[in-house]
């Protein structure tokens, strides 16, 4: 139940957008809820039930990162841990697919954002660390400011 979204989306460029779905879902665990998280995958992601048969090789940078967490979806996870999901991506694409993660935590799929863009994880988080080295430097609780200067200096040194 423990599902992994690396980052750079790999996926298997020969295969279509549906063929990923299905491997997804391959699991025994998974494969009861395939209809039903197919279906959760498509209102989540209406562009690639546009381009369902598509080969992934040929989707943009954006299309793969929907791609990689619509496939983990398939698998029914428990916890779904993402890896620098906005990695590359436009602006645009960065905010449809902000909402998207949204909807997956308000559907009740628990998860960990691994990310280096603050402003995206503070507007997805209940809760934000701030993680230095393997160790948690920074607790942001709702509500509280963000001191842009900490996290300058976590990342570049004093």
């Amino acid at each position: 139940g423990l599902i992994h979204v690396p980052q750079g989306n790999r996926l298997f460029p020969d295969l279509s957008i549906a063929d990923c779905m299905a491997l997804g879902a391959y699991s025994p665990r998974a494969r009861p809820h395939e209809a039903e998280n197919r279906e959760k995958v498509v209102k989540l992601f209406p562009k690639l039930a546009e381009r369902w048969r598509q080969r992934v090789r040929t989707l943009s940078g954006g299309e793969r990162q929907m791609v990689s967490i619509g496939t983990a979806l398939m698998s029914h996870p428990r916890l779904l841990i993402l890896d620098e999901p906005t990695l590359g991506l436009a602006p645009k694409i960065k905010d449809e697919l902000c909402a998207s993660v949204m909807d997956i935590s308000r559907g009740g799929v628990p998860l960990i954002v691994v990310e280096q863009d603050i402003e995206f994880l503070l507007e997805l988080t209940q809760q934000l660390y701030l993680v230095n080295h393997g160790a948690v430097a920074t607790e942001i609780k709702p509500g509280e400011s963000l001191d842009h200067g900490e996290i300058m200096s976590m990342y570049f040194g004093h």
